[in-house]
């Protein structure tokens, strides 16, 4: 049985961790009485997998399924049988789906399908354009799927089945492979095929994009992001503690359960204690934090740093420091584009002075790879290492 596991915080008064305790003890896990994961309801399962089979463009959503690593093979053998693209939530979080398999798709619109399945998320889309039409059947899949604790919760579906997202998927699997048909098959691998394409495509033009700015200086965000993607080898685990424009999540092959981790609430600087925690849990792999400049002086991070070097638990940190707020520049844009922070040039929404995160930071597009290696291979050799990027200024230029 899977068992969730994440940080605690536990704050006690100090009067009561000075108090004596006489006859102490503290129960087991199996004696709390944890409880088991909730089995999808029956009639559910073989309406959404008969909507499934006889669906033209089906697709999946994910965010937080992979919590549970178990839930990843699953699903690949769950897509592969029906030729089911996969699709990123507006608000992604674990590693949900290997992003180099032909079936992911990242981020794309919903507009088309004609069944949507949402499994363990809480923002599966944004409310716009990209959002799947009124005729669209969407079927969500969560332990709590009506969602209470979000007061204001607007997304609405045609079932919502409350269960573990592993055992949704294993009786959802035996159910189509019962209903379908060999013609049903055939559209599944035509599906399957022309879904593998698109992918394909995608990351042709995420790489051609990169590629075209390879000389630009400062360093383009999309040459570091494709530079990271192509350095990282498969047994690193991504702690991705940066805004949207960074595209990092699209030049990561992350392939392995637990390999990427993105944060699913609103804080940021949360990766460097993240990635020594995790380095502390599993010593046999390699751990990077990718982060702004802004979340990096959020997060303090010298302290992990130091508990890296006391623990002997080495990661890698590299920052994106287009010294500038997100905040105030892209964001007061996109609200007031002829404002009068605009026309001042966006007081407040930079670092003046920048700070130089590195002493050896360059802004040189060819050394962005030899500086990867080396940040890898200090890593591996038992020293943390941090590698700070210049990038381009926020709608100003430098």
């Amino acid at each position: 049985m899977h068992r969730a596991a994440g940080p605690v915080y536990l704050s006690i008064p100090r009067e009561v961790s000075l108090a004596k305790a006489d006859n102490a003890r503290f129960p087991t896990l199996d004696q709390l009485g944890v409880g088991r994961p909730a089995a999808p309801e029956p009639d559910g399962v073989r309406e959404l997998a008969a909507r499934l089979v006889k669906a033209d463009n089906p697709i999946v959503v994910v965010s937080r399924s992979g919590r549970n690593p178990a839930t990843v093979p699953a699903l690949v053998r769950f897509c592969e049988l029906l030729g089911l693209p996969v699709a990123q939530s507006a608000k992604r979080s674990y590693q949900c789906f290997p992003f180099t398999h032909p079936l992911y798709q990242g981020s794309v619109s919903l507009t088309d399908a004609d069944v949507v399945l949402v499994l363990d998320v809480d923002i599966p889309w944004m409310i716009g354009p990209n959002a799947p039409s009124d005729d669209a059947f969407v079927a969500m899949v969560d332990v709590e799927p009506s969602k209470r604790r979000i007061p204001i919760m607007e997304f609405t579906a045609d079932l919502r089945l409350t269960a573990d997202t592993l055992l949704t998927l294993q009786a959802l699997e035996s159910e189509v492979r019962a209903i379908s048909s060999a013609a049903d098959r055939e559209l599944f691998a035509a599906r399957a095929k022309r879904w593998g394409e698109t992918s394909e495509r995608r990351r042709q033009a995420l790489a051609d994009n990169a590629k075209a700015a390879a000389g630009n200086t400062p360093i383009d965000v999309r040459w570091l992001s494709y530079q990271i993607g192509q350095a990282l080898e498969d047994d690193w685990l991504v702690f991705d503690d940066t805004i949207v424009v960074s595209q990092v999540h699209d030049y990561l092959q992350c392939a392995r359960p637990n390999s990427y981790f993105y944060n699913p609430g609103s804080s940021g600087g949360w990766a460097p204690g993240a990635a020594f925690g995790a380095k502390l849990a599993a010593r046999d792999r390699n751990v990077v934090a990718i982060t702004g400049d802004g979340f990096y002086m959020f997060a303090t991070a010298i302290h992990s740093l130091w508990s890296a070097a006391q623990y002997k638990a080495p990661y890698l940190t590299i920052v994106y420091q287009n010294r500038s707020y997100s905040t105030g520049t892209l964001r007061v844009s996109r609200s007031y584009p002829d404002g009068f922070a605009a026309k001042a040039g966006y007081p407040g929404g930079y670092f003046e002075p920048p700070i130089d995160f590195a002493a050896e930071a360059r802004s040189d597009p060819k050394e962005v790879e030899p500086a990867l290696q080396r940040g890898m291979k200090s890593v591996r050799q038992g020293t943390s290492a941090v590698i700070s990027v210049w990038l381009p200024r926020l709608l100003q230029a430098d």
